[in-house]
């Protein structure tokens, strides 16, 4: 028997394309690993890329193809 899950609060505005695009879970881990920093988004991105390591070739190019909604330096979304 599982317990149900508790839903998510809605995400602030700064984040809300990521988790569109990630899904909450791997939004949370793709913040915690490169909120703060600039992450320029190629369309070329490779499959040996760190983000594309994390969340796999096929969201990485879901960024890379939404990167006039995101920007440069991706938010910490803290409280």
């Amino acid at each position: 028997m599982s317990l149900p899950s508790k839903p998510y609060p809605k995400p602030p505005a700064e984040v809300e394309t990521y988790v569109d695009i990630l899904g909450m879970d791997m939004a949370i881990e793709f913040l915690l690993t490169f909120g703060g920093a600039e992450l320029p988004l190629s369309r070329r991105l490779g499959k040996r890329s760190r983000l594309a390591a994390l969340v796999g070739a096929e969201n990485a190019a879901k960024l890379a193809r939404s990167d006039h909604l995101l920007r440069l330096r991706v938010p910490l979304a803290t409280p």
